[in-house]
This record gives structure tokens, C-alpha cells and sequence, in this order.
């Protein structure tokens, strides 16, 4: 259950930010996101997380 609700957070924070993207003073605009010791053990973890960046039109960056 916490994994989906770390996934949902994660989904509206990315969608957030794309939509502040989309204006001219904030195109550069970056975001980090915290996780807990319990996501980092998720095995697809790295696989949702690029499901939702896709989803949302975000660029991942390493």
C-alpha cells in the first residue's frame, strides 16, 4: 500500500511540475524527490518511475 501511495504522490508531483514548465519563467524548473529506505528495495521502482515520467512528458535526468 505504501508503494502505491509513494507512486501516486510521485505522479502528482510530476504532473505539477510539468505544468509549471509550460510557463516561460520556470522552463528550467527541476525537481528531486526523497524516498524511503522501503521504496529504494522496490524492485520496480526504476521501471514505474520512468512509466510515470513518460506518462506525464518529463525528462528523466541521472
Amino acid at each position: 500500500m505504501i508503494q502505491d501511495l509513494g507512486l501516486s504522490v510521485l505522479q502528482q508531483a510530476c504532473e505539477q511540475l510539468h505544468q509549471w514548465q509550460q510557463l516561460p519563467q520556470y522552463q528550467s524548473l527541476h525537481m528531486s524527490v526523497n524516498l524511503s529506505a522501503k521504496q529504494l528495495f522496490y524492485q520496480e521502482l526504476v521501471s514505474k518511475i520512468d512509466d510515470i515520467l513518460e506518462k506525464v512528458g518529463l525528462i528523466r535526468f541521472i
